[in-house]
């Protein structure tokens, strides 16, 4: 079970919404529905035998290091709070009932009410499979495998196989959780969550994990150096040279200590992370990823029908942004084809980027719509050409015939009109939306009490 998941499916099905936030139905309407209601509740259902058998099965929960702020208030409303853990052995009772005749809600109840008690009653499996505690639960399991091969088998090897996977994963998993710690109280967001997006780069292999530890490592090494420095200049940037320079001193000095101890345990659990991998059993390796993880939501917020190429955007957007801001994926679109020069181009809410196809993670024009003015298609000399206006972020610029700012107005060749056509109105409309979401009002709890005061006669809002 993954917890930004379980989030959108609460958001998909209207969980987010408060109760301050629904409308009030007038005294007919509401009469209508409570007799619908009693009408229903009245229904009773003969069942001679219902019998719901949960076999055995092992349950996992991942959370998420960095949610959307969306997510963050939906998680508070529902006031959801879990715990990571791994491979929880689950041991649920049946639901048996003979000659039921209730109604369709009171069966509801009695079997949520019957899984939520069993799920209680495996509450000490839960709290042995946790990550904090290097999952001591799936310690002894793979040390019971390893002696049933020894006893059943005589397989030595597997014997050492199994407990070196058993003491590298419980090696990697506290190592991880005490990196994470050091990481919060170092109290710098933004290295925070670069050192979760490199955490989670790897490819699942023993060469990915061993990889990402030893970034993790040089990248804490670097943040304990330049912490003083970058922390002092936030501070004073964000709060004014009186209220910011000393707390920004404070933050560096604790992350000069912080961030190398930080990036020493990612190695640490790195290195056990690729040990692990290298002694996984078949029924610990995960299954090959059938296809990319679809893209979820279109630019109008609805659910599109799968498609790989839309897909293979969205990993593009996830690893240009790598955990920081929140861009989400518009539109993904080849420009040139050809494979000497070939071109693509990537369009979320808040950049337009042109990546070029030997190297997609290095833009080679990045646009965000912050600087945009609008992109046009222009037809030059039998060839076909995106311009995009934008503002110069150089003295090198076009002046504008207003006497404003002065603009660039970069140029990249596509195969044919149609593309240049269809990928400049797809600008336009991305950076339309983004000048929408600049006026968008968001109302907390503590803003429902705002007045309205206008000259004349009174009126409150």
């Amino acid at each position: 079970m993954e917890e930004l998941l379980l989030l959108h499916l609460f958001k998909f099905f209207g969980m987010a919404q408060e109760e301050s936030d629904v409308e009030k139905m007038d005294e007919n309407h509401f009469d209508t529905l409570r007799s619908t209601s009693s009408e229903t509740q009245a229904k009773r259902y003969f069942i001679d035998t219902l019998k719901l058998n949960a076999t055995e099965f092992k349950l996992s929960v991942l959370t998420s290091p960095k949610l959307p702020p969306d997510l963050q208030r939906l998680k508070k409303y529902q006031g959801l709070f879990l715990v990571q853990f791994e491979d929880a052995p689950v041991s649920l009772d049946p639901y048996t009932r003979l000659h039921a005749f209730e109604t369709q809600q009171f069966l509801v109840d009695s079997i949520a009410k019957h899984y939520t008690e069993e799920l209680k009653s495996q509450a000490l499996k839960l709290l042995g499979a946790m990550d904090f505690l290097g999952n001591p639960i799936g310690l002894m399991q793979d040390i019971q495998d390893g002696l049933k091969e020894l006893i059943m088998e005589g397989n030595v090897s597997g014997l050492a196989k199994n407990v070196t996977h058993g003491l590298s994963n419980t090696a990697a998993k506290v190592t991880s959780t005490l990196s994470d710690g050091l990481g919060t109280v170092a109290m710098d967001s933004r290295h925070r969550d670069v050192r979760h997006a490199i955490k989670a780069s790897h490819d699942g292999s023993s060469a990915g994990h061993l990889k990402a530890g030893v970034r993790g490592f040089a990248f804490g090494v670097v943040g304990g150096l330049t912490s003083v420095f970058q922390q002092t200049y936030r501070g004073v940037a964000e709060d004014g040279l009186v209220e910011g320079l000393i707390p920004g001193m404070a933050k560096g000095i604790i992350g000069t200590v912080t961030k190398p101890t930080a990036g020493f345990l990612d190695f640490a659990s790195g290195t056990m992370a690729a040990l692990r991998s290298s002694t996984s059993s078949a029924s610990h390796v995960m299954p090959p990823k059938v296809r990319p993880h679809r893209c979820c939501a279109n630019p109008a917020g609805m659910l599109p029908r799968y498609s790989r190429f839309d897909a293979k955007g969205l990993e593009y957007v996830q690893k240009l942004c790598e955990g920081g801001k929140q861009e989400r994926y518009f539109a993904m679109d080849t420009l040139r084809s050809n494979p000497s020069d070939g071109m693509q181009v990537l369009i979320t809410s808040e950049c337009t980027y042109f990546l070029s196809m030997s190297d997609s993670l290095e833009p080679v024009l990045k646009v965000t719509h912050l600087e945009l003015y609008h992109a046009r298609h222009l037809p030059e000399r039998s060839k076909y050409y995106i311009e995009v206006t934008k503002k110069a972020s150089t003295e090198l610029g076009i002046h504008s015939h207003s006497g404003g700012a002065t603009k660039e107005r970069p140029r990249v060749r596509c195969d044919n009109e149609r593309i240049a056509k269809k990928v400049s109105q797809q600008i336009n409309y991305a950076k339309s939306c983004f000048e929408e979401l600049k006026q968008q009002v968001i109302v907390d709890n503590e803003d429902e009490n705002l007045r309205l005061e206008l000259p004349g006669p009174s009126y409150t809002t």
